[in-house]
């Protein structure tokens, strides 16, 4: 029979993992325009995740995925100030 503390910990562990997972697929697909995941992954991610955090509401964070609506913004203009390229033009490569 397992420790109600070690069970503790392992969800715990898995929300962490989960909420990394989740901020490294949105920076990604958000900020690197290169998604490592599906959308089917990241939507089974992050509804583990909203699970878990409604079995444990005292692991909520404000921090959390969950928490949150849309991302951080992100403004392309902004991107690389020394680059004089429009954003349409960032996937060219740079002439010489």
């Amino acid at each position: 029979m397992s420790h109600p503390d070690d069970e503790a910990s392992s969800v715990q562990r898995e929300i962490d993992s989960l909420r990394h997972d989740i901020e490294r697929m949105n920076y990604a697909y958000y900020v690197l325009d290169q998604p490592i995941a599906t959308d089917a992954e990241f939507d089974q991610a992050l509804n583990r995740l909203r699970e878990l955090e409604a079995e444990h509401p005292d692991l909520i964070t404000p921090e959390s995925p969950t928490q949150r609506v849309g991302t951080s913004p992100f403004d392309r203009h902004q991107h690389n100030r020394n680059d004089s390229r429009r954003p349409d033009d960032w996937q060219k490569p740079r002439e010489k």
